[in-house]
């Protein structure tokens, strides 16, 4: 199969007239514009061209014969190829990469923006680098959540996906030593599992050819903040956060990059909870230390060959975790997390137009909780949580080790793009979970926990250690075919399979097309039609398999105790026996998650360098994930009045609670993106989405209603996000300042309207109420949202699954920074052969398209913002949610509780933190 892989990629085509066309990019295959692309001939006859604002380049009327192919650009070391064969005429690609050198100065992208009909330069993509990255967060946790943010609604439950240099898992590194981060980018490749609406891909930076660094500091404190409204003072938070980077050469033939972070964060938890004393509000501090050490070395075993190595330490400690909102200080546990990650990536040029890529990931994770207290825990729903650490006194810890291999490789062939390959994934999941082996008294109000009857009692035993091992692999093949010059045809499929469920093999076609209309005389066209459709797999995650092995009812059991007579004593083990059981079980028909998705969308080219696209997309979610109690009474045998009573099915053996594949879901989108790339002053970006979505089931651990009749749970799924608005960008002032806003307003998401009872014995408190229209009625009660009838009968109409509104959000985040540089002035010389020999061809990885009129300013080779001197010292000041607006989370849904109906603690997420309403920080950078 190899030997014909390579005989058909040296296929030559028809004789016809010479040309050279192809694309210049950088290491991260993000485009370069205005690079110098000369050929020489061996008569000595040359010819020069440009690249456009995609990096592309056309070089036509050459004779047969075999050329000397260089490459310039300013901060990119020289590329050249000698002994490119023309001979047999006809058009050729040759794309380029260049390595990033000493020189620092930005790049002025002054070319027209373009729409185009390559996959992977579809206008919703955003492509941000250099300055571009200044409006995102330099706290790790926050840029997480503003790079989801940033990427919009992904469908379904699940969302999106992060990839870190090309692999899936482990934490994002330091913003520092981020390259360039990609965000829906070529959305039908066939390439990725996930959607492609939603995908992040982030890219670390390599090293330089000459000593470069860079220097951080990031001071807040709670005298510039403003408290959060649910506390009732303003705890002395402080955030420390050092940061600095090292980059060089290693001899001729390899160079680094190595960065180290440590934070030191004084976060809080806030409180808003009901008591038996009335409201009980505390902010309590929650310090958080973390640091991270992140080398990596890119080293040139030869002109075809290269390698990539990086590893990562992070080590946390974080105190007075697990309480907030609801949950009191007596709950408080300790956290001790640590990872260790290792990656290669071996590159090799099999010719001119074959590359085959080879990357290994091992990463290490421990995560540890420490308890300090055995007392039972106590939930009053709609008041509070309390008693002791969830987990007792001692230590409950997992380790998860993961394996991931990949291997592609591209082929350029004539008017085809062909890129096939695998991954394979290995994870062993060991886990010490005590959890909830103390028990746990439930209370459906504060009345009835006042007169000592709860409604149930729960605990787990036995042997708490369990080991999981799952894998899972994929295989994809993919074909971007330029059936014209203004129409391309993106062909794909992808199979993948896993164990520890019954369902081996799926199979996921993706197909694609671009369609440019227009042009006129220059060819290029003004308008591309751009549509797709794919089908998109979800993986049975090794947590679930976890849970089912240790709750199976034999390492561990879990005793349900309905109406306990022996509050707040815990009794033996030996005198809960006569208690029903509860075990997990995975369906032997479980079938992974999938997702159809269609899309078809208008990019537009606008005056000014704005580029304008609409797309809308349809997704329907197939064998969604979901419990359900199988082993609940059938209906009409079960009064709640007396709890001994009920049929079941599988006889009296307990709850019986089955992972299965049931769930379904259709979610509607109308997303805008416009990019508006005015001059090296003005760069702006955004996109407005609105959207409906209708389900069953909002994941894995959603329980129906009715366990014997879907149809009560059909309604707004629980990301139903009707309107979703985001702008950012960046924007130089008089005086040198730049501002970098980051602006996200969305209406509200649904919350579900509960009795906080459980009616029908399936041991879940999600059962809802009925609509009624006497408000006078025995049971009846008025709310905002309507009147609901709290003792439905059968026959009545029982409100939908997530019928209330939530308030809407809405949140600005600004930086402010001036760079001042001092020292000699750089010279803007590259150094010659700096580049990497035989470097042409395919892009490393593959990556192609991105950047151009959407990849923002570069900066230099670390990507920041710099002057022309040889120090820089960069002052900035950034405000998250700067006009201090109250992002509330869902109200209480629970009818029982007394704050039903209003928020109690802050949306949190990007719009809002625990430890302020708005944040100040300080930063300080110098680098050189």
């Amino acid at each position: 199969m190899i030997v014909s892989i390579f005989l058909f990629a040296a296929l030559a085509a028809a004789p016809s007239p010479a040309k050279l066309s192809g694309q210049v990019t950088d290491p991260s295959g993000a485009s370069i514009p205005a690079a110098a692309v000369t050929v020489t001939g061996a008569q000595g006859a040359v010819k020069v061209a440009q690249t456009d604002a995609q990096g592309g380049y056309t070089l036509d009327g050459l004779l047969p014969g075999k050329y000397t192919v260089r490459a310039t650009a300013k901060g990119f070391g020289l590329f050249e190829k000698t002994g490119v064969d023309l001979s047999g005429g006809g058009a050729t690609r040759l794309d380029i990469q260049m390595i990033v050198v000493a020189e620092r100065q930005s790049v002025t992208v002054s070319d027209t923006a373009h729409v185009e009909v390559d996959p992977s330069s579809n206008v919703g993509a955003l492509v941000l680098k250099g300055t571009d990255l200044d409006s995102l967060s330099d706290d790790p946790d926050d840029l997480q959540n503003d790079l989801e943010a940033l990427a919009g609604p992904a469908a379904g439950p699940n969302g999106g996906q992060i990839y870190i240099d090309g692999f899936t898992g482990g934490q994002l590194p330091p913003k520092e030593s981020i390259r360039e981060i990609r965000i829906n980018q070529n959305p039908f490749s066939a390439e990725y599992d996930r959607l492609g609406f939603g995908r992040i891909e982030v890219f670390t930076k390599p090293g330089t050819d000459k000593l470069r660094g860079q220097v951080f500091f990031n001071f807040g404190d709670s005298i510039f903040n403003s408290r959060n409204p649910f506390a009732p003072d303003k705890p002395p938070y402080q955030q420390r956060m050092f940061s600095g980077n090292l980059s060089g050469p290693l001899g001729k033939k390899a160079s680094f990059f190595i960065d180290a972070e440590n934070r030191d964060q004084q976060e809080t938890s806030v409180i808003s909870a009901l008591t038996l004393g009335g409201p009980f509000s505390q902010a309590v501090l929650a310090p958080q230390m973390r640091t991270t050490v992140s080398p990596r070395i890119d080293y040139q075993l030869n002109s075809k060959n290269t390698l990539v190595g990086r590893y990562r330490y992070e080590y946390s400690s974080l105190d007075n975790q697990g309480i907030g909102v609801f949950t009191l200080p007596s709950r408080e546990y300790n956290v001790h997390d640590g990872e260790q990650s290792a990656s290669l990536t071996d590159t090799y040029m099999v010719s001119s137009s074959v590359i085959n890529e080879t990357r290994f990931q091992y990463i290490h994770d421990t995560y540890t909780q420490f308890g300090n207290d055995s007392a039972p825990g106590i939930s009053v729903l709609g008041a509070f949580t309390g008693g002791g650490t969830p987990f007792g006194l001692g230590q409950a810890y997992s380790n998860e080790t993961h394996y991931e291999l990949q291997n592609f490789t591209s082929i350029a062939h004539g008017k085809h793009f062909l890129k096939f390959g695998g991954r394979l994934r290995d994870v062993r999941l060991d886990d010490l979970s005590t959890r909830n082996y103390n028990g746990t008294f439930t209370f459906t109000s504060l009345e009835a926990y006042q007169a000592g009857q709860p409604s149930q009692f729960s605990l787990i035993a036995g042997t708490p250690l369990a080991t999981v091992k799952q894998y899972d692999a994929g295989l994809f093949a993919t074909d971007d075919w330029r059936l014209k010059p203004n129409f391309t045809l993106s062909l794909g499929l992808r199979f993948e399979t896993q164990d520890n469920i019954g369902d081996h093999a799926d199979i996921a076609p993706r197909v694609g097309f671009a369609w440019g209309v227009g042009g006129g005389k220059s060819g290029q066209p003004k308008t591309v039609i751009r549509g797709g459709f794919g089908i998109f797999y979800d993986r049975f995650g090794e947590s679930l398999v976890m849970q089912a092995v240790q709750e199976n009812g034999i390492l561990q059991q879990q005793y349900v105790v309905t109406d306990p007579t022996f509050y707040p004593n815990v009794p033996p083990l030996s005198e809960l026996t006569v208690a029903s059981s509860t075990v997990y079980r995975i369906d032997s028909h479980l079938h992974a998650p999938y997702t159809l998705q269609g899309a078809m969308g208008v990019e537009r080219q606008l005056p000014k360098n704005v580029t304008l696209a609409v797309t809308y997309t349809h997704s329907r979610g197939v064998d969604m994930l979901r419990s359900r109690n199988i082993n609940a009474p059938l209906p009409g045998t079960f009064d709640p009045l007396v709890p001994e009573s009920g049929v079941f099915p599988y006889g009296d053996v307990g709850n019986i609670y089955l992972y299965e594949s049931s769930g379904l879901f259709t979610q509607n989108q109308l997303i805008t993106n416009i990019n508006a790339r005015i001059n090296t002053k003005l760069n702006l970006f955004g996109y407005y989405t609105w959207g409906k979505a209708e389900s069953n089931t909002d994941g894995s651990g959603s329980f129906p209603s009715n366990p014997y009749n879907e149809k009560y749970d059909w309604g707004r799924a629980g990301f139903d996000v009707r309107n979703r608005v985001f702008l950012g960008g960046s924007v130089v002032a008089p005086l040198g300042l730049r501002f970098s806003p980051f602006i996200i307003a969305q209406s509200g998401a649904p919350f579900d309207i509960t009795l906080g009872q459980d009616l029908n014995g399936d041991s879940i408190y999600n059962d809802r109420p009925a609509f009624a229209t006497n408000a006078n009625a025995p049971g009846v009660v008025s709310t905002k949202y309507g009147l609901f009838n709290t003792n439905p009968q059968p026959g009545d109409t029982i409100i939908p699954r997530n019928f209330g509104d939530g308030p809407g959000l809405f949140s600005v985040n600004l930086r402010l920074s001036r760079t001042f540089g001092f020292g000699a002035e750089k010279t803007n010389v590259a150094a010659a052969g700096g580049g990497m020999p035989g470097a042409g061809g395919l892009q490393v990885g593959g990556m192609r398209g991105a950047g151009g009129p959407r990849g923002g300013g570069r900066g230099g080779p670390f990507g920041d913002q710099v002057t022309n001197r040889r120090y820089n010292l960069t002052l900035g000041i950034s405000a998250r949610n700067l006009f201090n607006t109250v992002n509330l989370a869902p109200p209480v849904g629970n009818l029982s509780s007394p704050l039903f109906g209003t928020s109690n603690a802050l949306a949190g997420g990007f719009f809002g933190s625990a430890s302020a309403n708005r944040r100040i920080e300080m930063q300080l950078r110098f680098s050189f």
